[in-house]
């Protein structure tokens, strides 16, 4: 199995040249025999939590129908990154477009202070995917932060934990990554 975690710098609020971004990679990483891909939080629109709203997806958006197409064409999943809006929520989340043409949803589960002003955070879009014989679980950015979350991945006898992260130009900071390295030793 092979997978692959695409490092983008999204132009922000600039989906179309996001998405011809991701584009790119995927046939890069499906030429490279990838199963699945996973981009950075919000890859899709740039890191904009003031405009999230005015730039959501919903899950049958025209806009990621390329993106569905390359999984069933290209055989690989693809975890991309975007604000989506369901109901009347706004959420950070994860679309999982699958090689079936399905796509699901994950949403953040556990928010940074500065983004509870803009988005609602859930623990209903919390998927499993099966690749091979792995159980694969989700994570977006602070998520990792939570002891919490990679203990309920562990519940539910996940053996791959896949974070998408942005990362600022400080990075991330040192503390949360020690927390969960030490966690999952």
């Amino acid at each position: 199995m092979i997978l692959a975690s695409a490092q983008t710098k999204p132009k922000r609020g600039n989906i179309n040249e996001n998405l011809l971004d991701h584009y790119r990679l995927i046939d890069i990483a499906a030429d490279k025999g990838v199963e699945l891909i996973v981009f950075p939080e919000m890859s899709i629109t740039g890191y904009e939590r003031e405009r999230a709203a005015s730039l959501a997806f919903t899950q049958n958006d025209s806009r990621l129908d390329k993106l569905a197409k390359l999984a069933v064409d290209k055989k690989i999943i693809i975890i991309a990154g975007a604000p989506i809006r369901i109901s009347f929520d706004l959420f950070i989340g994860g679309f999982i477009f699958q090689p079936d043409n399905s796509i699901i949803i994950y949403t953040k589960q556990f928010l940074h202070l500065d983004e509870e002003n803009y988005f609602q955070s859930s623990f209903d879009y919390n998927p499993i995917i099966k690749l091979d014989n792995e159980r694969i679980s989700f994570a977006i950015c602070a998520d990792i932060d939570n002891p919490m979350h990679p203990q309920n991945a562990y519940k539910v006898d996940s053996s791959i934990y896949i974070a998408s992260i942005f990362f600022s130009p400080k990075g991330i900071p040192t503390t949360t990554l020690t927390k969960f390295l030490n966690f999952i030793k």
